[in-house]
């Protein structure tokens, strides 16, 4: 297997404040002249996982004028977290051909937890350690954002099919007037001139009779109940999450992701560091995302009334482990959002639609009875292999 630990050049090297006026007590080597040899400085990452494996060097000594061979086993290592009693390492090290330099691999411990680490190495009776300090970048962590949930594309308002009111009233969450839903034809015109309650009634029968069969009815049922309840409540189901999970769309998608994980990793020499993205991104990319709009989601699945099209998600870094023999091993977690809401051109554009009593009735419950839509969700765990 590859070395796994990537080269942090000068960047993050500490040098002790004694340079080379660094003295010992006498108990630490001593150059054929007798004079100590102490350590002054020492290089590590800047930023480190717990799980993972890095590489810190001792570069600087107050001389050079001795064996370097001699010295690699007699260094001290340890390492302090947030200022806390340092504890001793011994790692295995070894002298770099051509400079006056130690080198050793760190497995982070996958306890490790605390803000920052200070790693220290010196000789025997040095008084004063050279050290590096690093951050340590607690899981879980983002390694990618699509979109904001409940924004809009461009996240500057909520967005359209998130929004509700009663026509008239203008609100942050307000967004279309009884005016602009009557001009959405005759139809819709007939359509308001129900009662809410077989507005409702409507609703089911059409989520019941044609868009959910099997075990999917129930769950559609229950969100069509969640947004009666109009709490806002974000919404999950295990049933709901296992039909995605057979799905072809998210099958490639979850492909895309750990692929991308993998190649990542593999170019940052297995530094799961690497992999924090905190940003939010606003194009779907190379990943893509979980889509359920076939034919045979729509009408035979009853996926696509539950879950049409996957509005943001986020994935997740939730640990690293180094696997003895075999590589790393990533742990991760995908949670998927979607907006159980209407905007006006899922009806203006979709005549279809816009055809159907029962979506005309979705429409005009959120949009001129005030009844508030919500945030469907699911989530994937699962673990990737890496080989370096």
């Amino acid at each position: 297997m590859a070395d796994p630990i990537f080269e942090l050049g000068d960047r993050f090297g500490v040098t002790s404040p004694f340079g080379n006026w660094l003295k010992s007590t006498g108990s630490g080597p001593t150059t054929a002249d007798g004079e100590d040899v102490a350590v002054t400085r020492v290089k590590g990452p800047d930023v480190i996982c717990a799980g993972a494996v890095y590489e810190y060097r001792v570069v600087g000594f107050n001389r050079t004028d001795f064996v370097l061979g001699e010295m690699v086993s007699k260094v001290i290592w340890e390492y302090s977290i947030d200022g806390k009693k340092p504890t001793t390492i011994r790692p295995q090290a070894e002298g770099v051909i051509g400079k006056h330099e130690i080198r050793m691999k760190w497995h982070v411990p996958r306890s490790l937890r605390g803000s920052h680490v200070e790693m220290r190495a010196w000789f025997e009776g040095q008084s004063t350690p050279a050290s590096s300090s690093a951050e340590i970048l607690a899981y879980p962590f983002m390694f990618r954002k699509y979109r904001d949930k409940g924004r809009n594309e461009v996240n500057t308002a909520i967005a359209d099919d998130m929004c509700y009111g009663e026509g008239v009233t203008r609100t942050n969450h307000f967004r279309y007037t009884t005016a602009e839903v009557e001009a959405l034809g005759v139809a819709m015109q007939l359509t308001l001139s129900f009662s809410v309650q077989e507005l409702w009634s409507q609703f089911r029968a059409m989520v019941a009779s044609l868009f959910s069969i099997g075990e999917l009815e129930p769950v559609a049922l229950a969100m069509v109940a969640r947004f009666q309840e109009s709490s806002g409540r974000e919404f999950s189901h295990p049933i709901l999450t296992k039909s995605m999970m057979k799905h072809p769309s998210m099958i490639q998608f979850i492909k895309n992701v750990e692929n991308g994980l993998q190649q990542e990793l593999k170019e940052s020499k297995g530094d799961p560091a690497k992999l924090l993205h905190p940003g939010t991104v606003g194009d779907s990319g190379r990943y893509g995302r979980p889509q359920f709009s076939t034919a045979s989601d729509t009408i035979a699945g009853g996926l696509r009334i539950c879950w049409n099209d996957t509005w943001s998600y986020e994935v997740r870094i939730e640990r690293f482990d180094m696997v003895p023999g075999s590589g790393y091993l990533l742990k991760y977690r995908i949670v998927l959002f979607d907006h159980f809401g209407l905007n006006i051109e899922d009806l203006s554009q979709n005549p279809k639609f816009y055809a159907l009593a029962g979506f005309r009735s979705w429409f005009a419950l959120q949009h001129i009875h005030n009844f508030q839509p919500f945030i469907a969700t699911a989530e994937v765990v699962n673990s990737v292999p890496v080989l370096l």
